[in-house]
């Protein structure tokens, strides 16, 4: 693959773009550059990362295949100590457990979808 001069300009755009595009994925071409971008859910962005009044992100403990139990739905109400399902890395099964009692505002990743250190899994409102 030959060395391409990407500039800190050339990723804001492609960044944007992907920020307030409509579906999950971008393909952004300008001249010799061609650029896919992809991210883990359909929602737009900015509305992916609002937090529910009164609540937080669970978010992921490791990078991995994010397995959800079951139960993970809108709406789900849980008990601290409930999982919301597993991240997989290297066949060991990391748990995502929720600390608090709440209820599931938003799943903001799909079955099987794949997740970096840290990434919101789903947003919560403390009960």
């Amino acid at each position: 693959m030959p060395d391409i001069d990407l500039t800190y300009a050339d990723v804001q755009r492609v960044l944007v773009l992907l920020e307030h595009a409509p579906g999950k994925r971008v393909l952004y071409d300008d001249g010799g550059l061609h650029v896919t971008a992809e991210r883990a859910t359909s929602e737009p962005l900015q509305q992916s990362l609002r937090v529910p009044a009164e609540g937080q992100f669970i978010r992921s403990p490791a990078v991995g295949i994010f397995r959800p139990s079951a139960s993970l739905r809108a709406g789900a109400h849980l008990q601290a100590g409930d999982a919301l399902g597993n991240i997989e890395t290297l066949d060991l099964s990391n748990p995502v457990t929720v600390s608090v009692t709440c209820r599931v505002d938003r799943v903001l990743v799909e079955a099987n979808d794949f997740v970096e250190f840290g990434q919101p899994l789903a947003a919560l409102i403390k009960a």
